[in-house]
């Protein structure tokens, strides 16, 4: 066992760890800093964008938090030049390395774990990290980098990213992953040696939250984005929905949460009547919201596009921790490859469906898993993989 891992970390990430407001990476951020709390002694991250302020950034840690200054006053360079922006963060993080080294000075870690999403910039930054502060640093993927690059249509980008990866994912100390798929795909990209580092759930207790089952009045409910990831999944469910609201007495109900308006998720799905569109809720609320629905509907698409083939192949949906939270069974839908399923078929968890056919059948069954039992084996998963127990034995033992 390595006894180094039991005194201090050092979080280092290129999101800031939020618990409110962020995007997935920062939810990511905030999951291990709160999990790990014991462990943590200081947190080294950015803005990333302005309206995060180091004040709100520090609100919900637990320890002491260096918010270094990068290019996020730059209004909109992340969107109209992204290679720009993370060369320039990575010029500003440099100019800043003598305050920043001062500070592991004063906190002593003896490790460092950097969470990365796909800025590969940030991999420079933690390696120049190890090389200056003479602390090993243990490096976190959550994306694949050049997937998530073509995926958006950006191939010059992608080969300037998959050139830094190649050169640097091999330099850490060690090599952690979002998912089994993740480290299956690097490892023969890169004949890289990683281990899978479940994604932390906040949530000690799971407790099963009952609904009003006589109810003919049902809500599937998804929160997330409106991306390539899940379009066409939730495509499918609405064309399933709309055939069961015509042939059956019970009535469902899409509701989506996160930042689409309806207006867009009608241009996107289709003109659904069935459609509702939520958004501005805290952490709380969004738990709160999720309990009252059915199911949770936790999809990745079918899809012909390599690119998203393999970021389904390797990311891990931190969507998940809501859902478990919020004391609701959880319909997973997807290709048979794809993380969630492969997640829910490993660990006997219901429910999945990998086809149109089994989506209907499984939404007409979705009274069967709306018990205790379910809840309880969810309990199990999160303690043996995802509490802070299991992640501090994942670091320990490698």
């Amino acid at each position: 066992m390595n006894s180094s891992i039991n005194t201090k970390i050092a979080l280092f990430t290129d999101a800031p760890p939020l618990r409110d407001g962020g995007f997935g990476n920062s939810a990511v951020s905030f999951s291990f800093a709160e999990r790990l709390a014991e462990r943590v002694v200081i947190v080294l991250t950015r803005r990333h964008r302005w309206a995060n302020s180091p004040s709100a950034i520090a609100r919900n840690l637990r320890c002491d938090v260096l918010v270094y200054k990068d290019a996020s006053w730059v209004r909109g360079l992340a969107l109209v030049a992204p290679i720009a922006r993370s060369f320039l963060d990575g010029i500003l993080f440099i100019f800043q390395m003598g305050g920043i080294l001062g500070k592991l000075k004063l906190t002593k870690p003896k490790r460092i774990l950097a969470i990365c999403g796909n800025d590969p910039v940030f991999l420079v930054q933690a390696w120049i990290l190890q090389r200056f502060s003479g602390i090993p640093v243990d490096m976190y993927l959550v994306d694949d980098i050049e997937s998530s690059a073509r995926m958006e249509g950006c191939p010059r980008r992608a080969f300037i990213y998959t050139a830094m990866e190649r050169l640097l994912i091999n330099r850490f100390n060690r090599l952690f992953l979002i998912s089994p798929g993740y480290v299956e795909h690097l490892g023969k990209k890169y004949n890289s040696t990683a281990t899978w580092l479940p994604v932390p759930i906040r949530f000690d207790t799971l407790k099963h939250r009952p609904t009003q089952s006589q109810s003919t009045r049902r809500v599937i409910v998804f929160s997330g984005s409106l991306n390539r990831l899940y379009i066409d999944a939730l495509r499918d469910l609405c064309d399933v929905l709309s055939d069961l609201n015509r042939n059956n007495e019970t009535t469902w109900r899409l509701l989506l949460l996160g930042r689409s308006t309806r207006s867009h998720a009608i241009d996107v799905l289709g003109n659904y009547e069935f459609i509702e569109c939520e958004s501005q809720l805290d952490n709380h609320g969004l738990i709160n919201r999720l309990g009252e629905c059915t199911t949770c509907f936790l999809p990745y698409s079918h899809s012909d596009d390599v690119n998203i083939q393999t970021m389904v192949r390797t990311a891990f949906s931190c969507k998940i921790s809501e859902y478990y939270a919020s004391g609701r069974p959880i319909l997973a839908y997807g290709p048979p490859y794809a993380t969630n399923i492969r997640y829910f078929q490993q660990n006997n968890i219901p429910q999945i469906a990998t086809t149109k056919i089994e989506l209907r059948a499984a939404l007409q069954l979705v009274d069967k898993n709306d018990n205790k039992e379910t809840i309880f084996k969810y309990q199990n998963i999160v303690d043996k993989f995802h509490s802070s127990a299991a992640l501090i034995r994942t670091l320990e033992k490698t």
